[in-house]
């Protein structure tokens, strides 16, 4: 007898002809493992997600990562280069990128750490990474986001793409509409800061099945960070952000 209840916290995978697309819920049997009906599933989709970094390094990807980095604007990281120079020398030298990362040569630069005051007092850290090192980063999202942002639920409106702040007001207000009376904002201290690196990957790890892209992204994860000439290996966390 399974208990087909999900319990909190617990991954789903997704299986039908079209990767991802239907749900199939974590179930534990009497025993407290996992379905391997489950496992089965996980396997499969990380078979056929051998070949991601292909599509992270194709220059239509590639180029497309430029584009929105430059339109986030932000200046430039340890490097100094800025979002200008870093297009000149991406129509140069792009087949030189792909290669890096294709061979897995690819080291990110340490990102550039500041502090700024909050207005209630004290500092907030942040990241500033390379114009180079946020191309790549904005071009593994390209290719992850659509593997796993349909798995994030319908309600879930923070840092997902065409979704927003007014957005969960408004659906608040149908709630209060329909005869809700009560709202709940959560919201985790320093939530980016204090994330595992080593559950991160195995998260990751459950779904995608190419390894170089994984290893990439630890690499990416351990960047250290550069402040007043200090440089600072990082434990955890993920918060890298543009000035």
């Amino acid at each position: 007898m399974k208990n087909k209840m999900n319990p909190a916290g617990q991954e789903e995978c997704f299986h039908s002809n079209d990767l991802f697309a239907a749900e199939i819920p974590v179930w534990y049997q009497n025993s407290g493992k996992v379905n391997p009906e489950w496992l089965s599933i996980c396997k499969e989709e990380r078979n056929q997600t051998t070949n991601l970094l292909e599509q992270v390094i194709s220059f239509g990807n590639l180029q497309k990562a430029y584009k929105q980095v430059r339109s986030n604007g932000g200046s430039g990281g340890v490097d100094k280069m800025s979002v200008k120079d870093f297009g000149t020398w991406f129509g140069k030298h792009y087949q030189e990128l792909q290669l890096e990362l294709q061979q897995e040569n690819y080291q990110p630069q340490a990102v550039r750490g500041v502090q700024i005051p909050k207005p209630k007092g004290g500092f907030r850290q942040l990241g500033i990474p390379t114009i180079k090192d946020r191309v790549v980063q904005q071009a593994i999202s390209q290719v992850l986001q659509p593997i796993f942002d349909p798995k994030f639920s319908p309600n879930s409106y923070g840092f997902r793409p065409k979704r927003n702040a007014h957005q969960a007001l408004r659906q608040a207000s149908k709630f209060v509409g329909s005869g809700k009376t009560k709202a709940v904002d959560l919201d985790l201290a320093k939530f980016f800061d204090e994330v595992n690196h080593q559950r991160l990957m195995w998260l990751l790890s459950i779904r995608i099945g190419d390894k170089r892209l994984l290893r990439l992204i630890f690499k990416i994860l351990k960047t250290d960070i550069l402040t007043d000439g200090l440089q600072e290996q990082r434990l955890k966390g993920t918060r890298k952000e543009v000035l």
